[in-house]
């Protein structure tokens, strides 16, 4: 047992907020209402941890997620269920940009959406915190989810624009 011990107290000493959701801290939540404006949980406790996955979960109206690949593996891994719709803007501008060299169909938010935001936004690289109100940190958590729905917003733009070209 103590090898095992070992083995996992190194995994978690290694881990980012990017890790296996098995040791990834929650530490906060980011619902993007416009283009401008987001609410943030800061989850400080498993309490509000639960609260929180469990309106994802439960919530009958769109949620919009940039990488759903990786957030609701967090969401699933905690309440073993996924939100009932939802849209992952990163996955519908891979299927738009539809290129076979990665570098041509870059899909990361910072990449698509860093000219409609404050430049410092595409500047922070660590998710790793120890104050969970740091304005600055608050500010590009904000930042991300403002720049989801503007992403979508502007895919939805995009997709009208080509369906209308396609009927004429």
């Amino acid at each position: 047992m103590v090898g095992e011990d070992i083995r996992l107290s190194k995994l978690v000493a290694n881990s980012s907020g990017l890790s296996h959701p098995k040791i990834t801290k929650v530490t906060h939540v980011i619902f993007g209402l416009s283009e401008s404006d987001a609410i943030i949980f800061v989850v400080n406790g498993p309490k509000t941890e639960q609260m929180v996955m469990k309106w994802i979960v439960d919530y009958t109206g769109k949620l919009l997620i940039h990488n759903s690949l990786f957030d609701l593996k967090l969401v699933h891994h905690r309440t073993g269920r996924f939100p009932i719709d939802f849209e992952d803007t990163q996955l519908l501008a891979k299927c738009l940009i539809n290129n076979t060299q990665d570098w041509h169909s870059r899909t990361g938010l910072k990449h698509l959406m860093g000219t409609h935001y404050d430049p410092r936004w595409t500047e922070i690289e660590s998710y790793d915190i120890v104050d969970y109100k740091n304005t600055a940190f608050l500010r590009y958590s904000s930042i991300d989810g403002a720049a989801t729905f503007k992403l979508w917003n502007d895919l939805q733009e995009h997709i009208d624009e080509t369906t209308s070209d396609i009927t004429n």
